[in-house]
């Protein structure tokens, strides 16, 4: 087999990681013009030519974000950056672009573990109490706490909480997710719906199951009763725009959210996409597609993976 930077889609897609030729297991969006994957149980990254920046030899590896990815390398949590160069320490530059707050983690007097955030100088200014702690967004940071009046105690009630650590809506839903264009998606008996930063309803209307809004829109299952949190019935995706309206009625059998312009959606048990018309565009033939990030996509054929561009040809040819 000939040696190539990348064969996507074909019985054996891999990456020519020097001199040799490596099975790709695992790949990731691009963000920032580098894309992680997995290579033999490794982690190692690419930029959007599909040349490697780093050798896969990473045990874990996040995503690129304002110049740098964490990865996990000889027992130790260390940076590298657009260059795939190794870095020690995280630029102090780039500790200040990505925020003042970092989340830890500690383990309370019944041995539970708990997490807060301290700031930038390691000082606590959110005290390590909750279940869960998610990053802030829009100014806040959606929290999990027990719920002492449930029948099980492995149940959780959540809410949200400011950068100052002050409670300002109380933990009062089934489930929540962060903060996007100005509202939040939550799950109160049973059925998802939207607040506003004041806890208050964004809309009256609440769904079966949503995803956040993206790009105006909101991908949410229409489906009647109440979410048994074991997944949701085919056939009643459909999308909202911020008054809570139908606007894209097509009742796929599933859906994602809109990303630079395009949306993943199921059609006979496929995935293609969507423009914000409901025209679409990339044919439904993957068995997985995320969504666009920086012009590409990735998507999956018969367990593998590759990325294709927005008029749906692959980013590099398919190859015997």
């Amino acid at each position: 087999m000939k040696l190539l930077r990348i064969l996507l889609f074909v019985l054996t897609p891999a990456f020519a990681w020097g001199t040799e030729e490596i099975l790709m297991a695992g790949a990731f969006e691009f963000n920032e013009g580098v894309a992680t994957v997995i290579v033999n149980g490794k982690y190692g990254y690419i930029n959007t030519r599909g040349v490697p920046i780093t050798p896969a030899i990473y045990t874990l590896g996040s995503g690129m974000r304002d110049g740098v990815a964490t990865v996990l390398y000889e027992n130790e949590y260390r940076y590298i950056d657009h260059n795939g160069t190794l870095l020690n320490d995280k630029p102090a530059s780039v500790a200040r672009t990505q925020g003042a707050l970092e989340r830890f983690e500690e383990t309370d007097a019944q041995g539970y573990p708990r997490q807060g955030y301290k700031d930038k100088d390691g000082n606590i200014v959110i005290e390590a109490r909750y279940e869960y702690l998610d990053s802030f967004s829009e100014g806040l940071a959606m929290f999990a706490i027990q719920d002492n009046t449930a029948p099980q105690a492995s149940e959780r009630l959540f809410g949200y909480l400011d950068l100052a650590g002050n409670v300002t809506i109380p933990a009062s839903f089934q489930g929540a997710w962060g903060f996007s264009e100005g509202v939040a998606n939550v799950v109160g008996d049973g059925r998802h719906y939207f607040i506003n930063h004041n806890g208050e309803r964004a809309f009256p209307r609440d769904f079966y199951f949503a995803y956040s809004f993206s790009e105006g829109l909101a991908a949410v299952n229409l489906a009647l009763g109440k979410n048994p949190y074991g997944g949701t019935p085919p056939g009643s995706w459909s999308f909202i725009d911020h008054k809570g309206d139908v606007v894209i009625a097509a009742f796929y059998e599933q859906a994602g959210s809109f990303s630079e312009g395009l949306a993943p959606v199921m059609l006979g048990g496929k995935w293609g996409f969507i423009n914000k018309q409901g025209e679409l565009v990339i044919p439904a033939r993957f068995n997985y597609a995320g969504p666009f990030s920086e012009g590409f996509a990735l998507v999956s054929i018969d367990g593998k993976r590759g990325y294709i561009d927005r008029l749906g040809n692959y980013l590099w040819e398919p190859s015997e």
